[in-house]
């Protein structure tokens, strides 16, 4: 398994003993023994922002399976906007169903939005920062309509 990463981006904390290969921007996992294979697993890793990004990460990831290559399935773009894009941290992805972590500051506000065309936006979550990273699921999956969805996270002053 492996996920692409954009360059700019840092990585750390990968689990299931994992990796960052920096040379292609991939963190990667496995391969596991036909024994260890059969196990579920949810891969993690924590992502920092380059300094000042403001915009849309897109996650782009294949899982091989005896040879054959399949692309990892769910929603895989995160919108961050505004100023405060550099200070906010995304600490955790999971696909299924979709959700990540985020730091948040204390005694601020964020709000996880989502689109599916980027023109109409629509409030899944607010979160009042204590210091301590968030955790946003949508939970509306896997009953979701659409096939994409883009999420992007919203600081209130």
């Amino acid at each position: 398994m492996e996920e692409v990463v954009e360059e700019g981006w840092e990585v750390s904390g990968i689990n299931e003993d994992g990796f960052y290969d920096s040379k292609n921007r991939k963190v990667k996992w496995g391969p596991w023994l036909r024994s260890q294979a059969k196990k579920a697993r949810t891969l993690e890793y924590e992502l920092s922002a380059p300094e000042g990004f403001s915009g849309v990460i897109t996650l782009k990831g294949v899982a091989s399976f005896d040879g054959s290559k399949a692309e990892i399935q769910g929603d895989d773009q995160i919108e961050v906007e505004g100023d405060i894009a550099a200070n906010i941290l995304i600490t955790e992805i999971q696909k299924m169903p979709f959700g990540f972590s985020f730091t948040a500051e204390n005694e601020k506000t964020y709000i996880v939005e989502v689109t599916q065309d980027f023109k109409q936006w629509g409030e899944l979550q607010s979160y009042n920062g204590t210091g301590q990273p968030v955790k946003f699921t949508d939970l509306r999956q896997p009953n979701v309509p659409f096939k994409r969805n883009y999420y992007r996270i919203k600081f209130v002053e």
